[in-house]
């Protein structure tokens, strides 16, 4: 897996960036856990799509700042569910479901350790 950054963050652009990653690893989770759990319940999609947004103030990643956290303050999920035929309540318990169930989520959401060690 290769990343880069924009020409902006001295990168070259050529590449995925981390947080787009960030962001492709929680649609992806949501992808599996969304029809997982619909197939579970007996809701048949026809299709669906998942749209990501986040926010980043680059004060804190640039250092120039420290009360700003260098990392996304917050990440946006539009659902777009085709379930012809489901009522919109079920498709919602669904959509509170994903959020539940997500490990995606729930590691982005839940503090985690995270070891650095130097070999």
């Amino acid at each position: 897996m290769s990343s880069d950054e924009p020409a902006a963050f001295l990168g070259t652009d050529t590449a995925v960036s981390p947080a787009e990653y960030l962001l492709q690893a929680l649609a992806g989770c949501y992808t599996v856990t969304l029809a997982s759990l619909a197939a579970a319940q007996g809701i048949e999609l026809k299709g669906f799509r998942v749209e990501l947004e986040g926010d980043v103030d680059l004060r804190g990643f640039l250092g120039i700042d420290s009360t700003v956290r260098p990392g996304l303050q917050q990440v946006r999920v539009r659902l777009h569910v085709d379930a012809p035929g489901t009522p919109r309540e079920q498709v919602e318990e669904l959509v509170a479901l994903v959020e539940n169930r997500s490990p995606i989520r729930d590691t982005l959401i839940s503090p985690v350790d995270v070891v650095t060690t130097l070999a």
